[in-house]
């Protein structure tokens, strides 16, 4: 949770920002990725994870499975752009 003396001050009162964009994968998708593996019994979890996705939710389940050390599947589309396409960055790199 943020917070900002300048902002509050100018709102007369205290407010607190959840920054999701700084989640390990900058989005609030980990959020749900990682509390769906911590609910998971561990033998099962222990089994690997699979999801198909061609954004932040392959991100954050890829991310959480690193965390709790399990295999994980992402199946991404064929047709998703490269993060250089998307981007509209041709450069290597």
């Amino acid at each position: 949770m943020l917070s900002a003396a300048a902002f509050n001050e100018r709102l007369g009162r205290t407010v607190w920002v959840k920054a999701e964009n700084q989640q390990l994968t900058g989005n609030f998708k980990m959020r749900g990725a990682y509390s769906a593996l911590a609910a998971m019994d561990p033998a099962r979890r222990s089994r690997g994870v699979i999801c198909a996705s061609s954004g932040n939710h392959a991100l954050a389940l890829a991310q959480a499975a690193r965390l709790f050390d399990v295999p994980a599947i992402v199946v991404v589309p064929e047709d998703v752009p490269t993060r250089e396409e998307a981007d509209g960055d041709s450069s290597p790199g």
